[in-house]
């Protein structure tokens, strides 16, 4: 493989930037954490909450990971895993919020 294939097959340094940014926010997780690990949410048992907790961080890598590696090729997807990041983030502000954190 060329030093030249090897570059054209990584997307471009803003979009790096992009996932960086949107990344950002898993450096939060341990509060989000420790918050909704002593609270309740009506509707919501504590079996599902303990999954969804632990299963931010992996979805939050396993989308930027994705998202890096599709980008040249499916640029679509690759904004729509942003999107649907942005929107999981939207998600747990307001299940912060049903567990009365705001």
């Amino acid at each position: 493989m060329k030093d030249s294939d090897i570059s054209t097959s990584r997307p471009p340094r803003w979009f790096v930037a992009v996932l960086s940014i949107m990344t950002l926010p898993i450096l939060g997780y341990t509060l989000f954490w420790a918050y909704l690990k002593g609270h309740t949410v009506a509707g919501i048992n504590d079996d599902m909450m303990q999954f969804l907790v632990y299963a931010l961080p992996v979805y939050i890598i396993a989308s930027q990971w994705l998202s890096y590696w599709i980008y040249n090729e499916r640029k679509n997807i690759a904004w729509v895993l942003q999107a649907m990041l942005l929107i999981t983030y939207a998600l747990c502000v307001w299940l912060m919020h049903l567990a009365g954190a705001f």
